[in-house]
């Protein structure tokens, strides 16, 4: 009867907990831009830096459910992986000295953490450095660094580095742009099985890297096109663990 009585409760308190993080609804912000602020052409492409910023929130107040899919698509862009230096995860994994040729942006993650059967708890602070690579046939590579006593930026209570923050990324060309897609390892969402880590705050930078092939100059982001109205459409679709993909747009400056 005990035993019956102890699964009972077990029971309950796994309705308990999926009822209230059924509650948490996510919200998204996006901005981005480019430098130049261009409209370029498949005939003159203009190479650009690319800024995107997002942010990740919750209706009421509480940790938001962790983003396991991004796709991150701006209007009229192309990247040319293989007219720059490249680097692979396996190299990037034994030493991140030997990718730094490959470098091709950088920026700050931002999470918070908490038991997974409490969305109120954010009581985890984990801020991440975040280095991208070219890789190579419109593959990137994503790098989240951080740990304790690394300080402002980099602290986190889990240590991330190249052997268990290395993200593989695509690039996907479409009929209107150009989208960075990736997932996020299991080991990110959850560093611990206890435990949901939440990105609520992205911010980042490609540089502007050029190379002459053939004569001409060539960009690693280019703009071809896609501007109206003197704006560039940026749309990011996310995919959470719990709820709905949603997609949040922003307008870029072009001209």
């Amino acid at each position: 009867m005990r035993k019956v009585a102890v699964l009972a409760m077990t029971g309950l308190l796994l309705v308990v907990a999926a009822v209230a993080y059924a509650q948490v609804t996510n919200t998204y912000t996006v901005t981005a831009s480019t430098n130049p602020a261009k409209a370029g052409s498949s005939k003159k492409p203009v190479p650009i830096s690319v800024k995107f910023n997002y942010q990740v929130g919750e209706v009421n107040g509480k940790r938001p459910s962790p983003i396991k899919k991004y796709s991150i698509l701006f209007d009229g862009l192309r990247v040319n992986t293989n007219s720059f230096p490249k680097c692979s995860a396996a190299q990037l994994k034994a030493s991140k000295a030997a990718c730094a040729a490959a470098k091709v942006g950088s920026g700050a993650v931002r999470n918070a953490s908490g038991a997974t059967n409490n969305p109120d708890d954010k009581s985890i602070v984990c801020d991440l450095q975040l280095t991208v690579y070219n890789s190579g046939n419109n593959k990137g590579l994503l790098l989240l660094e951080g740990g304790p006593g690394q300080g402002a930026g980099k602290e986190c209570p889990i240590e991330f580095g190249p052997s268990n923050g290395t993200i593989p990324a695509n690039y996907a060309r479409g009929a209107r742009g150009t989208a960075l897609e990736f997932s996020v390892p299991a080991t990110l969402l959850h560093p611990l099985a206890t435990l949901d880590n939440s990105v609520y705050d992205v911010r980042s930078t490609i540089l502007k890297k050029t190379k002459k092939v053939k004569g001409k100059t060539v960009g690693y982001y280019e703009a071809v096109g896609g501007c109206k109205g003197g704006r560039r459409t940026v749309t990011v679709t996310f995919t959470p663990e719990t709820g709905s993909t949603q997609k949040a747009s922003s307008p870029a400056k072009c001209s």
